[in-house]
């Protein structure tokens, strides 16, 4: 999750640590003479291990292992060096080409019908997703996940899927639906008896709990993961879990809990005997005395992790702890300590400097201890000499005494210097700071500046698109009573209900252009263009040859190659003088309701664009009678979210309410609808654009 774990470095080294054999061994398989399954077999797992390592190392046994594949015609080899490919590429952040290999590894995986090497891919084509925030494609993978699982009746495999996503949605915030697929794989790794995957969810929802800021839901959960560690015999994940609950206890101003914990995780480490934890621990601890304003307790935990971090070299961490050390004696306002403790942070030349000087004072106090017991040998065999020896010892001590004295103030004046340097260099660093802090509200200025004119954009451009849709003046012309329901995603639209009058027909389309946004609206711009070119121009009468047209037009323009931009929708035709209606429908399926029955009719499965299948569009016919009622929608407001548990309203529902509710007066019925769809949506985020329209007969 988003905490940031006390002991995250030790358990990373450690993961490392325990790869080391399985590496030494598959290194070993290269070396044998030949080229073999085997050889294709090691690369690809040194390409796994080395992704957590090394990336460049990693990819270099992935092209290997991919080359040989290929050369042996192994296709699963193949397959999976693809899937590890992919993996180490997302390590490096270079997540188009992570992508390309993930796609490669699919098809691979289809053609030999590993159902499993197809899961795992889609896993990881969810997780690159999730990594670059794109979270309904992290979903729609995750989903395909738990799809392949419950086909296959692989429990793990659910529990999984579900562990996954409850994480796209705590990303996201949306903790009440994280929870929900959390407590859901709970379940079933918990019937499996699954001790690893109940871990990490107890920890993924103790981590939702710390971000919602609920301290005693997260510590409950902590408690609960603990056990299992416990259980385990992890004793990493044992002394990292504790450790986070101090931390809670510690939030909480629960010092002498906080404290307790904290010391358990220390006497974990201490059997384990990593001293390089034990140091970070002991500064956990200091930073609890230090909230505390045990301030004299808090610098002697801090003065034992620096010994720790001394012993075992580590500077960075020794850096850190002077600077704990600084600010903990400017909060205690002895600036003398904190600027002393300043300077050591920043620069631990000085503390080999201030080392060599004690070294020289200790030198020259032995040197004085062994001169006196010479004396005293002397004294015992000569002591006829004993008072111009008195008085050379004299002479010889305050000599020592002199140069003590000068070398301490030379040591003063050197410190002084230094502490002089650094407050100037604190001066300097404030003023760049104050002018780095205009530039910030400067470039802020300039982005709000930008963003109005952006927005300003976006608002003529919706004046635009409102001048070619259907116009209300028209509908009335041509309709009996109707409605429009029109709710946009964002400002503008990618749906769009558009109508035209010749002198023997009617036509009304109802659209769903692809993307929503400003890229829907050019979309929707384009589309309503080539419905108006096919009929006013060309002079189609047919709405099956007209959506024809219009597919054969936009693959002419913007459905070129691999590309998918068109439309779905419906587009019907009232001929005046006979009052025949027919239509055609690109996957949205128009609604009619006659004698309080309800019949969803027909619709040709392709979009208007391009696509695998290039079929004709069907003309068809609607028999209907005067009350009858038809709508015309996209698939906006079936596809949102929302309820209770943020699940999708569906088609279902939105059939049941237009059946209960067709013989209301059509504003009524828009009203309903648009207050029952804000209802449903509450505080979640409109996901599409939304269009109904309803025409009575």
């Amino acid at each position: 999750m988003k905490q940031i774990f006390l002991l995250l470095s030790l358990l990373i080294s450690t993961a490392v640590f325990s790869q080391t054999h399985e590496i030494d061994s598959l290194k070993s398989i290269l070396k044998t003479p030949g080229s073999d399954t085997n050889k294709v077999i090691a690369n690809i797992m040194l390409c796994y291990h080395y992704a957590y390592i090394n990336t460049d190392t990693s990819q270099r046994y992935g092209e290997n292992a991919l080359a040989l594949a290929r050369a042996l015609s192994y296709k699963s080899g193949e397959a999976n060096a693809l899937l590890n490919l992919g993996l180490c590429m997302t390590k490096k952040g270079e997540y188009k080409t992570a992508l390309e290999l993930l796609n490669k590894a699919l098809v691979s995986y289809e053609k030999i019908n590993d159902r499993r090497g197809i899961y795992k891919t889609y896993v990881n084509i969810g997780n690159l997703h999730r990594r670059q925030a794109q979270y309904p494609k992290a979903i729609y993978y995750y989903l395909q996940c738990l799809k392949i699982s419950e086909e296959n009746k692989d429990s793990a495999e659910i529990a999984g899927s579900y562990l996954n996503l409850g994480m796209v949605y705590s990303y996201q915030e949306k903790y009440d639906l994280s929870r929900e697929y959390y407590l859901k794989g709970y379940a079933i790794a918990s019937a499996l008896n699954d001790l690893d995957v109940m871990a990490d969810i107890k920890m993924n929802i103790a981590g939702d709990n710390f971000e919602m800021k609920k301290l005693k839901e997260a510590r409950k959960e902590y408690e609960d993961v603990l056990l299992i560690y416990e259980k385990i015999g992890d004793k990493w994940q044992s002394a990292s879990t504790i450790s986070n609950i101090g931390q809670i206890y510690a939030l909480e101003k629960n010092y002498d809990k906080a404290l307790e914990y904290n010391f358990k995780a220390f006497d974990v480490l201490k059997g384990m005997g990593d001293k390089l934890s034990m140091g970070l621990q002991y500064s956990a601890i200091a930073q609890v005395y230090q909230e505390m304003k045990r301030f004299d307790v808090a610098a002697e935990y801090f003065s034992k992790s620096i010994d720790i971090f001394n012993e075992v070299g580590d500077l960075q961490h020794m850096k850190e702890a002077y600077g704990n050390l600084s600010e903990l004696y400017y909060e205690k306002s002895d600036f003398k300590r904190a600027f002393q403790y300043q300077k050591l942070y920043a620069d631990l030349i000085q503390k080999i400097f201030s080392t060599e000087s004690q070294k020289q004072i200790a030198e020259m106090s032995a040197k004085y201890e062994t001169e006196k017991k010479e004396k005293k040998i002397l004294l015992l065999n000569k002591e006829n000499e004993k008072q111009s020896a008195l008085a050379a010892a004299d002479s010889r001590r305050h000599r020592i005494i002199i140069i003590s004295v000068s070398i301490i103030l030379l040591i003063i004046s050197i410190l002084a210097l230094f502490i002089y340097r650094s407050y100037r260099q604190k001066q300097k660093a404030n003023e760049i700071i104050a002018a780095q802090k205009k530039e910030v509200e400067h470039q802020k200025e300039l982005v709000v500046e930008k963003n109005k004119e952006i927005t300003d954009s976006i608002h003529y451009a919706l004046r635009i698109q409102n001048a070619l849709l259907a116009t209300e003046e028209i509908l009335k012309e041509n309709l009996n009573e109707h409605f429009t329901l029109f709710m946009p995603k964002d400002i503008v639209s990618g749906d769009f209900y558009w109508a035209v009058e010749t002198g023997t027909h009617f036509y009304l389309a109802v659209c769903d252009s692809t993307g929503h946004g400003v890229p829907g609206a050019f979309m929707s711009l384009l589309n309503m263009g080539f419905l108006s070119e096919a009929i006013k121009e060309k002079g189609i009468i047919s709405p099956n040859e007209i959506l024809d047209f219009v597919r054969m037009r936009l693959v002419q323009t913007v459905s070129k190659g691999q590309q998918k931009d068109g439309m779905d929708g419906i587009l019907i035709c009232f001929e005046k003088k006979s009052a025949k209606i027919t239509y055609a429908a690109a996957h949205n399926t128009p609604v009619l309701i006659s004698n309080g029955e309800i019949y969803d009719l027909k619709a040709d499965k392709m979009p208007v664009g391009n696509s695998e299948r290039y079929d004709p569009f069907t003309l068809q016919i609607i028999e209907a009678k005067k009350g009858d009622v038809i709508y015309l929608f996209t698939d906006g407001y079936a596809d949102q979210f929302g309820g209770p548990k943020g699940k999708k309203f569906k088609y279902k529902q939105l059939n049941e309410i237009l059946l209960a509710n067709a013989s209301l007066p059509m504003e009524e019925q828009k009203t309903m609808l648009k207050q029952t769809i804000l209802n449903w949506t509450g505080t979640l985020e409109q996901v599409d654009d939304v269009c109904v329209i309803g025409i009575r007969i």
